[in-house]
């Protein structure tokens, strides 16, 4: 009995023991960590763009309903909604079976969109509907309708110029021109460089007779609004019409738009079909009258050729000898160029020349040096005058091409032959040169020559250009100024200033003080833009000379100063100019002030940068990407916190970028910007994403020999909470030895790329479309 009861109680314990055990087994299940769905949201204002940020607790795997009908499983998906009010729900689980949802209510609201572009008596302005019912005409250089952020425009580059052919690239749309009325045209144009191109209204068949003035492109995107006149063409087959054949550079045209009205001022100002007005030039500088048989004074082209020959018409001009061109039969386009002795300053002045011709043909006069363009139709019934006159100073003439009749009046299949003489150039100036006086004691100034580096000046024409101690002090206090000596038997010779970076002239102002104990010519051409201005000084010393300029006239790539020619006082003897402090100074109240900016968002920086910090308020620095990635200037998305500047740079790495897309400044900065050991480099990040790792590069180029080798790559990571607000990223560089001064002069940002990092290995093009807002990049 004893042991039959032992043997229950065994049996008991055992029991109870499994008892225990199974129930600390389902205490341990029901003990799991709980799984809590949540997260939070940040929106792009106006966008509709919403970055969600996760954080759910105890989970490995997500599923969002975003509440219009899609769905993601990333763990922070990034969403662009249409305007309205989702209910978004997150559903998070863990391997175990777990789950638990969270949602939220989301609104938003978008900016009405604009109206539809107004294209006026043309269609497809804006190019949204692709290239109908635009036509081109072209030879090997092709134009196209490209897209950039959502917006289509015509784009073509001219890879070969044909100043005399500049139809030969060609975008027209047919429209109804009404003779005898006025027309307004407008549109949005830009380059890669400063170039021309005509543009305006016309005929779509022969005789071709147009309105269309030659306008300057620069690479900031401008509106062009020309008043043109269809004075003598008209009719149902007319167009719209932009000739680029006759400058070197792309072409970007978007937003044309035609309407009836205006007051027709700028159909004569020189393009194809224009001319300008007829004036008494009976005098003036007489260019050549053709009484020599040197025919060596012609240069043909196109398979004509030009002579000197007898007068065969005398009854009305009554030279003894004139210049005649033969148009041979299968010669489509040809003309004639005839070298000057000297160049004429055309300042307010008249080109004129006698024309014989005895069949309506038209002729294009093409005044080098000025790059001006001129047509006429010859009335075809013997001797006539054909005179252009030009308001303000519009340079020097070097040569002039003399084109005739390529079939656009009377038939230019046909031999034909015209008779000309008489080509003079008159001056109307009766101001003696000179811009309007203006204040620009600020500005930005180009240069104030306290250095001892003569090696600034390029000197033309046997002068020499140095930099002095200031041999007059009472009035300029500078230090030191530039000096040029012009040498007896130097008749014309200057100097040229290349600037440290370019300045664009917006409704600005050009300044400098100069100084000469006698009066003397001065002419300063502004290059890129093709400005020539002309003054006299007044022989007394040190004076400001100062030039205003109404309009985006361009961007100033360096100064020509040329001194006296002799036009003014003894041009044969010796003589010495000072300069000092060359301003420029921009009136531009348009942009900048209250947070703005003054550059033009959209558009890629104007340049590169030369020299650090980079803030882009100046509109330059790091102006090349690669890889997929874009960059242009912005304002600031939000100028709060460490960063309140009115620019920055907007770089855009979408998914389809490659992986190692970055951007950078396309010309290296100046000596001397990247220099210590270690060398570290600080910039300013705003982004959309979290967790963002930037590959940094710093370099050289062109390579040195010894090539020293650059230091490797460095990486810096925005932190988990870092989207939507302004962070400053840094990272340190170890230069190769030899290299710490004076050798490296190329940084490369690398947005979403961790390739080499030791903590990742990321080869694969970006899982989320990144936008990056960078500014003020410097070295610490």
């Amino acid at each position: 009995m004893k042991n039959l009861l032992n043997k229950a109680g065994i049996l008991s314990l055992i029991i109870l023991a499994i008892s225990f055990l199974g129930c600390e087994d389902d205490d341990d299940a029901n003990g799991l960590p709980e799984v809590v769905a949540a997260f939070t949201q940040t929106q792009i204002e106006n966008s509709g763009v919403v970055s969600f940020i996760n954080i759910s607790e105890n989970a490995d795997s997500f599923m969002w309903d975003f509440g219009d009908g899609t769905t993601s499983s990333e763990m922070d998906p990034v969403k662009t909604f249409a305007e309205g009010s989702f209910t978004v729900t997150l559903t998070a689980s863990n391997a175990a079976g777990a789950s638990n949802t969270f949602s939220d209510e989301l609104t938003i609201n978008l900016p009405d969109p604009p109206p539809p572009f107004d294209s006026g008596l043309l269609a497809n302005g804006d190019f949204e509907d692709g290239g109908a019912p635009w036509f081109t005409n072209f030879g090997d250089n092709m134009p196209e309708i490209r897209e950039a952020g959502g917006n289509n425009f015509f784009f073509a580059n001219v890879e070969t110029a044909d100043p005399m052919q500049p139809f030969l690239v060609n975008l027209s749309q047919v429209v109804e021109i009404t003779q005898g009325t006025n027309y307004i045209l407008t549109f949005d144009a830009s380059s890669d460089q400063a170039r021309t191109i005509l543009a305006g209204i016309g005929l779509n068949e022969a005789p071709f007779s147009s309105s269309s003035p030659e306008v300057t492109l620069t690479t900031t995107t401008q509106t062009f609004t020309l008043q043109l006149t269809a004075g003598d063409f008209g009719g149902a087959n007319s167009r719209v019409l932009f000739d680029m054949a006759g400058a070197e550079g792309t072409v970007v045209i978007d937003n044309v738009s035609l309407v009836e009205g205006g007051d027709g001022s700028d159909s004569d100002t020189g393009g194809s079909g224009g001319g300008g007005s007829l004036v008494e030039c009976s005098g003036g500088t007489l260019i050549n009258d053709f009484e020599t048989d040197d025919d060596s004074i012609f240069s043909n082209f196109g398979g004509g050729v030009g002579t000197i020959i007898d007068n065969p018409d005398t009854s009305v001009n009554t030279s003894a000898r004139v210049g005649q061109y033969v148009k041979n039969e299968d010669q489509v386009f040809g003309g004639i160029t005839i070298a000057l002795d000297s160049n004429i300053d055309l300042n307010n002045g008249v080109f004129s020349i006698d024309v014989n011709s005895q069949a309506v043909r038209q002729l294009l006069f093409k005044l080098e040096g000025i790059d001006v363009e001129l047509t006429a139709a010859t009335s075809g019934t013997g001797w006539e005058t054909i005179e252009y006159d030009f308001d303000g100073n519009v340079g020097e003439v070097t040569g002039i091409t003399l084109i005739m009749d390529n079939g656009t009046l009377g038939d230019g299949s046909a031999d034909f032959t015209i008779l000309f003489d008489n080509i003079r150039l008159c001056s109307n100036d009766t101001t003696g040169g000179g811009g309007g006086l203006v204040e620009c004691s600020g500005g930005t100034l180009i240069n104030d020559f306290e250095t001892d580096d003569d090696s600034i000046f390029n000197n033309f024409g046997g002068g020499v250009g140095t930099i002095i101690d200031n041999p007059d002090t009472s009035v300029n206090t500078s230090a030191k100024v530039g000096q040029y000596v012009k040498n007896a038997d130097q008749l014309f010779g200057g100097i040229t200033i290349a600037l440290d970076s370019n300045i664009d002239l917006n409704n600005g102002v050009f300044s400098i003080d100069v100084s000469s104990q006698a009066v003397r010519q001065l002419l300063f051409k502004l290059e890129g833009i093709d400005v020539e201005l002309t003054t006299a000084t007044s022989g007394t010393g040190w004076e400001t000379i100062e030039y205003d300029f109404d309009g985006n006239v361009g961007e100033v790539t360096g100064i020509t100063l040329i001194m006296d020619n002799g036009t003014l006082g003894d041009g044969s003897a010796d003589f010495t100019i000072q300069f000092d402090n060359i301003r420029l100074c921009s009136n531009d109240s348009s942009g900048g002030g209250g947070g703005g900016s003054a550059c033009t968002t959209g558009s890629a920086p104007t340049g590169p940068a030369s020299t650090l910090p980079v803030t882009f308020e100046d509109c330059v620095g790091f102006d090349s990407t690669f890889g997929g990635v874009t960059a242009v200037l912005e304002d600031n998305p939000s100028a709060s916190g460490i960063n309140t500047s009115a620019t920055v740079l907007r770089v855009d790495k979408p998914t389809t970028a490659d992986f190692f897309g970055g951007f950078q400044n396309s010309a290296g900065f100046d000596t001397g910007q990247f220099n210590g050991d270690p060398i570290t480099v600080t910039f300013q990040v705003y982004s959309n994403l979290n967790d963002i790792t930037f590959r940094c590069e710093l370099g050289t180029s062109p390579v040195p020999n010894p090539d020293l080798g650059n230091p490797a790559p460095q990486f810096a990571t925005l932190g988990s909470n870092a989207a939507n607000t302004w962070v400053e990223l840094s990272v340190t560089f170890t230069p190769n030895p030899g290299a710490e001064t004076d050798y490296y002069n190329y940084f490369v940002i690398k947005p979403d790329d961790n390739q080499d990092d030791p903590n990742g290995s990321e080869t694969d093009p970006p899982a989320a479309d990144g936008i990056y807002y960078i500014d003020n990049i410097r070295v610490e």
